[in-house]
């Protein structure tokens, strides 16, 4: 009797700590073929494992963390960056620290950013993540949403202050309309180092989206026009148009986007477009053939792959 009243406390026990920090593990497969203009077939992949999870505090307050990494190298498009945060949510809304996506990429920028290949017409410029960072987003009133964030970054790109880059963010959402706004500004001064290299492209961008969804077909546009600081670097005006059209287990994704740069008088206008079909197997198994065309030479790509999330 004493045994089984000792087991029923220790079940009792594990139940309410998984009650109360609730973890979930999950990710992404993903392989791609891709052929270009210049080269011949070329593979590419894409293996991430995201660990997620979230702790109820009381008086309507909770905890919450992700941490998303690649396992092992990402080929074929170079290594990329995922979150890793901890934060707080309550009523007065919520606050993020660690490495965070940016509002102008996560909230203007990806409203057309919608091909599940490699080739896609969203384009333009953004802090991306950074280490220490410290973001908050209001509650929403009546579909708007705040969020501002400071950035705390690395040394290596040049001299700065803490939060000498900031992004706001402005977010409506109103049934099958949103409407995102974000103003970015990065003041970091550069070294006599790191002014030479692409990596530090200090400078100011105001970003601003829209999608309106109509039964089956979805239709975003983004526009982004940047300043840089940095010598040398062309001034950017982007504009992207997406449309996306459900058919069952089928979506057409269509893109356009124009690129023009503007440095010493001399201005440069770049188009490109995609035609991607997506087929859903189920709802954690899909595959897709893209078809990237572009103004720049040698540039056009060809490409199929497969992704399974977990």
């Amino acid at each position: 009797m004493f045994k089984k009243t000792l087991i029923a406390a220790a079940v009792a026990t594990m139940a309410s700590s998984v009650a109360m920090a609730d973890v979930k593990i999950g990710g992404k497969v993903e392989q791609q073929q891709q052929k270009s203009e210049a080269g011949e077939w070329s593979g590419w992949s894409d293996v991430r494992l995201t660990v997620s999870g979230d702790e109820d505090l009381g008086n309507g307050m909770s905890a919450f963390f992700k941490f998303q990494d690649e396992m092992g190298l990402r080929t074929g498009a170079g290594t990329q960056q995922y979150d890793q945060l901890v934060g707080l949510k309550s009523s007065a809304g919520t606050l993020i620290m660690g490495k965070v996506e940016d509002f102008t990429e996560s909230k203007v920028m990806s409203m057309t950013d919608k091909t599940m290949g490699a080739g896609g017409v969203e384009i333009g410029a953004n802090l991306g993540r950074n280490e220490g960072a410290i973001a908050y987003v209001s509650p929403s009133f009546s579909g708007l949403t705040v969020g501002v964030a400071g950035y705390a970054l690395s040394a290596s790109g040049g001299d700065q202050d803490a939060f000498d880059a900031v992004d706001l963010g402005l977010m409506y959402s109103n049934g099958p309309l949103s409407v995102n706004v974000a103003f970015e500004n990065d003041k970091r001064a550069a070294t006599a180092a790191t002014a030479a290299t692409a990596a530090f492209d200090s400078g100011d961008s105001t970003s601003i989206g829209a999608s309106y969804a109509m039964g089956d077909m979805t239709v975003a546009a983004t526009f982004q026009t940047t300043e840089f600081d940095t010598a040398g670097k062309a001034d950017e005006d982007d504009t992207s148009i997406a449309l996306t059209y459900a058919m069952g287990n089928n979506k057409l994704v269509l893109g356009w986007n124009d690129n023009e740069t503007s440095a010493a008088a001399v201005v440069t206008d770049t188009n490109s477009n995609v035609i991607e079909l997506q087929h859903s197997f189920s709802k954690h198994t899909a595959a897709y053939v893209n078809f990237y065309n572009s103004d720049v030479a040698d540039a056009d790509t060809t490409s199929f792959g497969l992704q399974h999330t977990f």
